[in-house]
């Protein structure tokens, strides 16, 4: 029986940037009008709000995101919010 060889694995910055750009986990989490409203914050500091398969905010602007969350959760109405944090 021959001994398998493990590749050596290798971490770049890069990698790990890509990785934590791209990566969410959940900060708050409830269900609105049957369908998940989720406020996810990346380890790169960027925060996005989704209600089911539809994005409600995607930026950086930390209030903006809170905001977009907040009224949903106790609002019927979506809120449309543009990447600057403006919402109508």
């Amino acid at each position: 029986m021959g001994e398998e060889i493990m590749k050596k694995l290798i971490v770049t910055t890069k990698d790990i940037n890509e990785w934590a750009e791209e990566n969410y986990i959940d900060y708050a989490a409830e269900t609105v009008n049957d369908k998940r409203l989720r406020l996810k914050v990346s380890m790169k500091g960027k925060f996005k709000v989704t209600h089911g398969d539809k994005t409600l905010y995607n930026g950086r602007i930390l209030w903006s995101a809170v905001r977009a969350f907040n009224l949903l959760e106790h609002s019927s109405n979506i809120p449309k919010i543009d990447p600057t944090g403006y919402i109508e």
